[in-house]
């Protein structure tokens, strides 16, 4: 037999061993999962050598090599997960590099699936910078299969015995979902979803609390992956769902990671964040004790204030100097609590107003209504609103202080040179809610008052100013042509102003009379209002 063949043999049984032996140490329902290799390690297709007659050679797998990176904040104690997600035309397997153990393996009767594995590193500097997994597929060799990979770490994890438990779920659609199941400890929960034939994330129902959405992207290999973190204390998981833009073939799993004895987890809460990245939890590893320096800050929100730390199991809230005391002989979980704060508006009028309004605010939570009240200026002052704009709604103490000017508004009318009045145009030494007469005006010969450039206002704001507005007196000439005559030229000239030229029309008499001029003189300019009547007299052709 040719050497080439083979070795095509040995690597066909190789693959049969070790789907074998995977199928049955590890008996669960095959889901794809979400995964996806980093930009800089982008899957590379191996090509098998070819045993040209041999059909045995020509049924072997084509195989995919995917690098995932060693992620950068990597600690010593880490437990690496890595999520391999494959969709072929039949079954695929992984082999894994050295070090790494399956969690679990998902896959559905058409080639999609997902395979977990787990890894823990004591020393980052002696790890790989990349970690190859060798998937094998059912593939000819000129058709590549979709196989997206990523890995990430999940930190404080019981390295003696990591897996608490598993679930996984395959199908189609745009609906994915993963059982639940029962934990007895504090553990770590995560999710991983994967599906194909999509190009953008998934959307997510909104977050239980301390839920961490981990990654939700396209990853290189074709699959759109999800992975997610929550630390949970001990009961029934419920079921998670995703809902995909598109449908696919999906894959997902669960699984539980007990918590090393020494990990500290503090929990936000349902109010607040911690850190200045406000995030809803934070895990630390801790020897006996947890340094003060090391207990994270608490964000509480708007109308609240931190408390204290409430211990697993407590019934008393702890603060950060009592926390860094205890003694960390297990793993421990804290929860921050909250309480409400009140506030307290105060409206301060002075000595040059008065209020019948409510002036202090008392009690009040955050977001709560108030009503500004109004203010009376007393005689020769003028309230001039508060130090700062009040705000409605109450956002913390405030103290707001009326704010006077002494009364000495001016109020102009300016009449221009169109016009005259007998009544008073200046008003001085005025104050607010004083109130002024607005003065009649008498427009000159050839003008009409027409108003004022604003609206006057008759009490009194502020200083102001109004100018008086005028139209010229327009005039019309008609032209009456009493019925005997026509013409083509305009009869009636209106909006015409004295002085404008008049245009005498040209006169058409009807037959049997003649047009014989006007019954009165007309002057070249206009001088006011006109009529004019055409005359004739009877006229018989000869």
């Amino acid at each position: 037999m040719p050497k080439r063949a083979f070795g095509r043999l040995s690597s066909l049984f190789y693959f049969l061993c070790v789907l074998i032996l995977f199928s049955t140490t590890f008996c669960m329902a095959c889901v794809p999962a979400k995964t996806d290799a980093t930009p800089d390690a982008a899957p590379a297709a191996t090509e098998v050598p070819e045993a040209a007659g041999d059909p045995a050679a020509e049924a072997t797998p084509s195989s995919v090599t995917l690098s995932l990176a060693l992620p950068a904040e990597a600690q010593a104690g880490d437990l690496l997960l890595a999520q391999i997600c494959c969709a072929g035309e039949s079954d695929f397997s992984v082999e894994p590099g050295s070090g790494w153990t399956i969690i679990m393996r998902t896959v559905n009767e058409a080639g999609v699936g997902m395979e977990s594995f787990y890894k823990f590193i004591q020393d980052p500097a002696e790890e790989p910078s990349l970690y190859p997994f060798l998937v094998a597929t059912g593939n000819a060799d000129d058709e590549q299969a979709q196989v997206s990979g990523k890995i990430l770490i999940c930190r404080g994890i019981d390295p003696s015995d990591p897996i608490f438990a598993a679930s996984g779920e395959t199908g189609s659609g745009t609906s994915l979902s993963v059982d639940g199941f029962e934990t007895n400890a504090p553990s770590v929960i995560i999710t991983l979803f994967g599906i194909s034939d999509n190009t953008v994330g998934f959307t997510a129902p909104e977050d239980s609390a301390g839920l961490q959405t981990l990654y939700n992207e396209l990853a290189d290999g074709g699959f759109v992956l999800y992975a997610s973190e929550q630390v949970f204390d001990s009961g029934l998981i419920g079921n998670r769902t995703l809902t995909a833009s598109q449908n696919g073939n999906w894959v997902s799993q669960m699984f539980s990671l007990r918590l090393a004895p020494t990990e500290v987890t503090f929990l936000a809460g349902d109010l607040g964040s911690l850190t200045a990245d406000r995030v809803p939890l934070v895990k630390l590893s801790a020897i006996s004790h947890i340094a003060l320096d090391q207990i994270p800050v608490v964000n509480a929100p708007n109308g609240y204030s931190f408390a204290g730390w409430l211990p697993k199991g407590g019934i008393e809230c702890l603060s950060c100097e009592e926390v860094s005391q205890l003694s960390l002989s297990s793993g421990a979980l804290f929860t921050a609590q909250y309480q409400k704060i009140t506030y307290t508006v105060r409206f301060l009028l002075g000595e040059h107003g008065t209020s019948s309004d409510k002036l202090v605010f008392s009690g009040l939570s955050y977001g709560a209504g108030i009503s500004v009240p109004n203010v009376a200026a007393n005689a020769g002052w003028t309230f001039d609103g508060w130090d700062s704009e009040p705000s409605v709604t109450v956002k913390g103490d405030a103290v707001y202080t009326a704010r006077y000017t002494e009364a000495n508004y001016r109020v102009e009318f300016v009449l221009g040179e169109r016009g005259t009045s007998g009544d008073t145009l200046i008003f001085i030494g005025l104050a607010s809610g004083d109130s002024i007469t607005v003065p009649n005006v008498t427009a000159d010969e050839g003008w009409t008052f027409d108003g004022w450039d604003t609206t006057p206002v008759t009490t009194v704001f502020g200083d102001a100013t109004y100018t008086a507005q005028y139209a010229p007196v327009t005039y019309t000439i008609t032209f009456d042509l009493d019925g005997k005559g026509t013409s083509t030229d305009p009869l009636v000239l209106s909006g015409l102003a004295i002085g404008d030229s008049i245009s005498i029309p040209t006169v058409i008499a009807n037959i049997g009379w003649r047009f014989i001029g006007w019954d009165s003189e007309i002057p070249d300019t206009v001088e006011g209002d006109a009529t004019f009547v055409a005359l004739y007299e009877v006229f018989r052709p000869k």
